[in-house]
């Protein structure tokens, strides 16, 4: 094995520097699209119980992107990652005001 390819193990997921960009990206898309969303949802459930939740929901995506093997698999962790990363944000700001 190359040096590369052994520091970088997730290299062979990405075969380009788009699929990379997109990766990335997407984490900010879905995170742009949902915040409004759990920003109503915390009219109806209190910001402790929605915070609590989606630190342990994004805690462990974050641990389960560590075990993706094909690409499609990644975006989607990071999908889901962008939604309760929104969750996250906005719980924890509407608790901290």
């Amino acid at each position: 094995r190359s040096t590369p390819r052994t520091l970088f193990p997730y290299t062979t997921l990405f075969r380009s520097v788009e699929r990379f960009s997109f990766s990335v990206s997407i984490v900010y898309a879905t995170y742009v699209a949902f915040e409004p969303v759990w920003a109503n949802l915390l009219k109806i459930v209190t910001p402790r119980l929605l915070l609590s939740l989606t630190t342990a929901a994004w805690g462990f995506i974050t641990l389960g992107t560590a075990f993706v093997k094909t690409y499609e698999h990644l975006i989607t962790a990071r999908v889901i990652l962008g939604v309760f990363e929104a969750g996250f944000v906005a719980a924890f700001f509407f608790a901290r005001s």
